[in-house]
């Protein structure tokens, strides 16, 4: 096994292996695993996956995961950390934002991924010169090259979640055809931080529609109304920050489009059976437990 580098808690290994020895388990954070060479078996959750050159899995904290390995295998595992994502936020680089909005997306939609998330083969030949590019970037001189690896890293999870976002599309169009349900949630998904976008006059233009006729069609297609899913997707959001930022409540209400701290602890309270703030503490503790 070659750890290339572990700076700002952003840790990439290459791990050459004939037999796969750990038994199932879990991470505390995000890990990207992208297969070099080899052949086997890639279990998630109970699913089994054959894995091949080219392969590539993301596994969340919730995923448990092991490997049978067929033929001699090598790995490239990309272990993006918390930390890693804090100290992104707090720098300048412009793809902070967007490695935080990646990030929320693919956390919230994780378990639609059925096993690989990129597949078209356009995008994997593209992820495939990525993760080159970021292994070659890591083993140079990672300090000197950071600003560079944030780069890639951030490009590496733009692409998953759009390959993700657009197998989910595919995959509805094809057991809805000519149902626009999926198109006004990922309008939602995609206007989330702009809440005049979010009002139903603004979404119902945007689809030609009337107001009654989106909502009862939005109703009919998906048994909530179009303020349930928006404020349902809002504290997914929240659930996130509150996991993996350092970010204040206040803030966080803030950023989300909550009138104030108060108004996001009532709707949390709610919906979730506890404040934002009793979430978090508890979701420490159990991390705290886990190690």
């Amino acid at each position: 096994m070659i750890t290339l580098s572990t700076h700002q808690a952003l840790d990439l290994t290459i791990y050459e292996v004939d037999e796969w020895e750990l038994p199932a388990h879990r991470h505390q954070f995000l890990e990207i695993i992208y297969v070099l060479k080899g052949r086997g078996t890639h279990t998630i959750n109970s699913n089994g996956y054959s894995y091949g050159p080219g392969s590539l899995y993301l596994l969340t904290p919730h995923d448990a995961h092991t490997f049978v390995v067929h033929e001699p295998s090598r790995f490239c595992i990309l272990v993006v950390t918390e930390l890693y994502v804090r100290n992104s936020a707090r720098s300048s680089a412009s793809d902070a934002g967007s490695m935080h909005k990646q990030l929320e997306y693919i956390f919230l939609n994780h378990n639609q991924t059925n096993g690989e998330p990129v597949r078209q083969p356009a995008d994997r030949q593209w992820m495939q010169q990525l993760m080159h590019r970021l292994m070659a970037e890591v083993e140079q001189q990672p300090v000197l090259h950071e600003a560079m690896v944030q780069h890639l890293v951030a490009l590496l999870l733009h692409q998953v979640a759009r390959a993700i976002q657009e197998n989910n599309r595919l995959e509805f169009t094809v057991a809805h055809p000519q149902n626009l349900a999926y198109d006004i949630s990922s309008y939602i998904q995609q206007h989330i931080y702009d809440n005049d976008k979010l009002r139903l006059e603004a979404i119902a233009e945007a689809f030609y529609k009337s107001k009654t006729t989106l909502s009862q069609y939005f109703k009919t297609q998906t048994g909530e109304t179009i303020k349930d899913y928006i404020l349902s997707y809002k504290l997914n959001l929240v659930k996130a920050r509150l996991q993996f930022s350092d970010l204040t409540i206040s803030q966080i209400a803030d950023e989300v489009g909550f009138t104030d701290e108060s108004h996001l602890n009532k709707a949390f309270r709610q919906r979730v059976g506890s404040t934002a703030t009793e979430f978090r503490r508890r979701h420490r503790q159990e991390k705290l437990v886990g190690n």
